[in-house]
C-alpha cells in the first residue's frame, strides 16, 4: 500500500489518509495490542504527551505542522497567538495539568518494570520543565539520560536540532527517544545507514528534499558513533 498515515499530501502515498485502527496506534503503547469483538484494546497503553510539536515556538515539527504555525488563532485556541499573554498562560495551565496526569497514568502502567518506558521518561521531563513555566525550550533543554546533549558543543545542538525535525516523531516513544544521547550513541552508525539507503525518515525522501540536511545528519552521527564514551556517561 503506498500510504504513510500522518503526511497524507506526501507524494509517496496514494492521497489517501488512512485513520489508525485505535488512538494508542499512534499516541502510545508499548505491548502489542490485542483485537476483541470490542476493538483493539492495550491493556498496559502509555500516552504520548501533548508537547512541543503542537504548542507552537520554534519547534522540530515546525515543517511538518507550519500551517499550526502560521494560523491566525494559536493551537491553544482559547490562548491565542502571543505566548507572552496572560490568555496564553492561563490555557497552558490546562496542557500543564492533562500533562501532570499522564505521567501519573503512565507511572500506573509502568508499576513493576525495572526502568520507567520511553512515555514516563518524556512526560516527566516535560512536568519537570514546565512545572513554573510556559515558555518554549529550545530540544539542547529536553535531554533525557545520563549521556547528556550539551549547550555550547556545536556537533551536539547541531545533531539534536535534526534529530526533532527528522526523527522525534516516531523515535520519541518508538524503541528509543532522541533526546536521549546515549540510545542514539548505541545505534548511530546504523541511522546514518538507514538515511544513506533513504529508509528513515519513513515517507519524507529526505535525500531528494532536503539533501543538506541528509548529508549532515549522516556526517555528525558517524562522528557521534567515532566519540568514546567514558563509564560514566560522558564523552572523552
Amino acid at each position: 500500500m503506498a500510504a504513510v498515515f500522518d503526511l497524507p499530501d506526501n507524494p509517496q502515498t496514494d492521497g489517501k489518509y488512512y485513520v489508525p485502527r485505535a488512538c494508542a496506534d499512534c499516541h502510545g503503547h508499548v505491548d502489542g495490542g490485542v483485537v476483541t469483538p470490542g476493538g483493539v484494546q492495550y491493556p498496559n497503553a502509555k500516552l504520548q504527551l501533548p508537547g512541543y510539536r503542537s504548542l507552537g515556538g520554534p519547534r522540530g515539527g515546525e515543517r511538518l505542522f507550519s500551517h499550526c504555525r502560521d494560523s491566525l488563532v494559536g493551537t491553544l485556541f482559547d490562548g491565542g497567538t502571543d505566548k507572552g499573554s496572560p490568555e496564553f498562560a492561563r490555557a497552558f495551565e490546562r496542557v500543564r495539568t492533562l500533562n501532570a496526569e499522564i505521567l501519573q497514568q503512565n507511572q500506573n502502567a509502568d508499576a513493576g518494570l525495572p526502568v520507567p518506558s520511553l512515555q514516563q521518561q518524556g512526560a516527566a521531563k516535560w512536568n519537570e520543565l514546565h512545572a513554573q513555566s510556559s515558555a518554549h525550550v529550545q530540544p539542547i533543554g529536553r535531554a533525557l539520560g545520563s549521556l547528556k546533549w550539551t549547550a555550547g558543543i556545536q556537533q551536539d545542538e547541531q545533531l539534536l536540532g535534526l534529530l526533532n525535525k527528522y526523527c522525534y516523531r516516531c523515535h520519541s516513544s518508538i524503541q528509543y527517544n532522541i533526546f536521549d544521547k546515549e540510545q542514539v550513541h548505541l545505534r548511530a552508525r546504523s541511522m546514518a545507514a538507514f538515511i544513506r539507503g533513504n529508509i528513515m525518515p519513513q515517507g519524507q525522501d529526505i535525500l531528494a528534499n532536503e539533501p543538506t540536511d541528509a548529508q549532515l545528519l549522516q556526517d555528525l552521527l558517524t562522528f557521534l558513533s567515532n566519540s568514546p564514551v567514558k563509564d560514566q556517561g560522558e564523552p572523552l
